[in-house]
């Protein structure tokens, strides 16, 4: 059982395959190919995935009546991009058919996965075996269990994140550090260390990081007048938070900083300028804004910026460098709980 390669046809759903699921799948010897490239040829099953999934998008092809074994759809997402109900539908849509709709939904840890689907299913056993030998563990359950498991941990997780930010609103007048209080919440056996979530975070739980973006980035305009800012994030929250920079002053030059970039395109649109180059970016700008970050942004040494950039101002919602090193270095630095009135204008190596 699944001793070679599986061909998975991307569905018309997706219009354009994320390259992390290609590469995922890749690690996990599934390969993606368009119902072009399939000709006809044997494909395994398809993939149903992203924001436009439905069942009237979701096509059988061709000659699956004549498969020994049944056609996988393989239902694959977070709560965000998959419909409730989404896989039972199929399956009852193709219930004539030599059809195994499997609902599949990997944890943020990458190390767990909810597999849904008939237990003693082919395709079932099939992917329970690729992911044990990826170590990842896998609980078997019903198709609209796996629905509510992944809702319920979006859910969960937004609360959480809204009781960060409420402490951090409480903090912001400088009466406690909020890293420290964090951290000693999380020694709390039934908290964990775990408990602050940040990493993959769902589309409703960056709304909530958004509107406290928004709201801060509202302040420095206001007080700062900046002319000319830089967005790092993925291409979703840089449409998103450049769209509101336009609304607010459109005189505003945007620059963005992809952390999901294409490696070889360089574009500008419009007022929004686009590079891979965070340094060329950065020369002259005077408020970066941290939504997202990669490799180059994390292991930035702050002083570069007081470099590159004119009369820095940060507002970071990944909380990236240590307050007291930003001071240091005279960056206005904007983060969870901590007071940002005052620039620090006893730096002399500041512009």
């Amino acid at each position: 059982m699944c001793q070679r390669k599986l061909r998975l046809i991307t569905s018309t759903t997706n219009k354009k395959t994320p390259s992390s699921l290609t590469g995922l799948f890749a690690k996990w010897d599934i390969e993606l190919i368009s119902s072009t490239q399939a000709n006809g040829a044997a494909a395994d099953g398809m993939v149903v995935s992203g924001e436009g999934a439905e069942v009237e998008a979701v096509f059988l092809p061709d000659l699956v009546l004549e498969r020994q074994l049944p056609f996988l759809i393989l239902v694959f997402g977070e709560s965000d991009s998959i419909p409730p109900g989404l896989a039972d539908e199929l399956q009852r849509k193709y219930a004539a058919h030599p059809v195994e709709v499997v609902r599949f939904f990997l944890m943020p840890s990458g190390n767990r996965a909810i597999i849904g689907g008939e237990p003693e299913g082919h395709w079932v056993a099939c992917l329970r075996r690729l992911a044990a030998r990826e170590g990842i563990i896998s609980l078997v359950c019903a198709r609209t269990e796996v629905d509510e498991i992944a809702w319920q941990l979006d859910n969960y997780l937004r609360l959480k994140q809204r009781f960060y930010l409420h402490m951090a609103r409480r903090y912001e007048a400088g009466s406690a550090r909020l890293e420290i209080v964090s951290q000693a919440l999380g020694m709390d056996e039934r908290i964990g260390q775990g408990w602050l979530y940040q990493d993959g975070l769902g589309k409703r739980r960056m709304k909530e990081i958004e509107r406290w973006l928004q709201n801060k980035m509202k302040a420095a305009l206001t007080r700062f007048r900046p002319q000319r800012v830089v967005v790092c994030g993925s291409y979703e929250q840089i449409d998103s938070l450049t769209a509101w920079l336009a609304e607010q002053e459109p005189r505003i030059q945007t620059c963005a900083y992809a952390v999901d970039f294409p490696e070889n395109t360089n574009e500008e649109e419009g007022k929004t300028l686009m590079r891979r180059s965070l340094p060329e970016l950065l020369h002259d700008a005077e408020l970066l804004v941290i939504a997202g970050a990669d490799s180059a942004l994390e292991e930035l040494h702050l002083e570069r910026l007081t470099q590159q950039m004119k009369h820095p101002t940060v507002i970071d919602a990944l909380s990236l460098f240590p307050v007291e090193e930003a001071k240091l270095f005279g960056i206005t630095y904007i983060t969870y709980g901590q007071n940002t009135n005052d620039r620090n204008e006893n730096y002399t190596g500041r512009k």
